[in-house]
């Protein structure tokens, strides 16, 4: 039935990680090792959940572009839908850069982005219905302000009136804490489980903090 498809409104985007073999050294071309890989967290989510059997839409912005082209031949063969993508002329398909070296102290992390300004609210507007039938939805939020808020309050809705399932995943601790269950993630790692209780959240046993400053990539 309809209601048995798994929607992922999500970023879709193409992954680079670069292992420079050291020692690097600037101004000119240093050994590397270099891989390319479809990538992004809501794809990856939509893939993984498609290939253990459940099916799954994916809605983002890829660019008219290789990368762009390539994500929309190899996304579907793990049985993702993606033919509700938009695919925009105006931006690059999203990438994300990741840099390391055993002579460089920290990794570095880079993204861009910049072609989640075509998932506009009248976009998501437009695959309302994917979102009523659902039975749940995760959202990677990438998004500007205006159309992370009009999507939020519409699963908050649906969440209310049909009591469905919303994951978002998101750095953005002002949209997280309007959710009923906090889960902070650090390395891959749950380190912290918050619920909303009397008006304001509660830690769930014992939270294991990164403090600012810590190493760590945390979600």
């Amino acid at each position: 039935t309809e209601r048995s498809e798994t929607r992922t409104p999500s970023l879709a985007r193409f992954s680079a990680t670069f292992l420079p073999v050291p020692p690097v050294q600037p101004g000119i071309s240093s050994p590397a090792s270099i891989r390319l890989s479809s990538g992004g967290t809501g794809r990856n989510v939509a893939e993984n959940l498609a290939r253990l059997g459940v099916r799954v839409s994916l809605l983002s912005v890829v660019g008219d572009d290789i990368i762009g082209r390539r994500l929309l031949d190899r996304t579907p063969r793990a049985g993702v839908a993606t033919r509700r993508l938009l695919r925009s002329s105006d931006y690059r398909t999203g990438t994300y850069l990741s840099l390391s070296a055993q002579d460089i102290e920290s990794e570095y992390l880079l993204d861009d982005v910049a072609q989640l300004k075509a998932a506009t609210p009248e976009y998501l507007f437009t695959h309302k219905k994917l979102f009523r039938n659902a039975r749940m939805v995760m959202l990677d939020g990438n998004l500007d302000t205006e159309t992370s808020a009009l999507i939020y309050n519409l699963l908050r809705d649906l969440n209310r009136k049909i009591n469905q399932t919303f994951i978002l995943v998101t750095h953005d601790m002002t949209l997280a804490e309007k959710t009923d269950r906090i889960l902070r993630i650090v390395d891959g790692k749950i380190v912290c489980e918050m619920r909303r209780r009397n008006g304001g959240f509660v830690e769930v046993g014992s939270c294991d903090l990164v403090e600012d400053g810590d190493q760590g990539r945390q979600d």
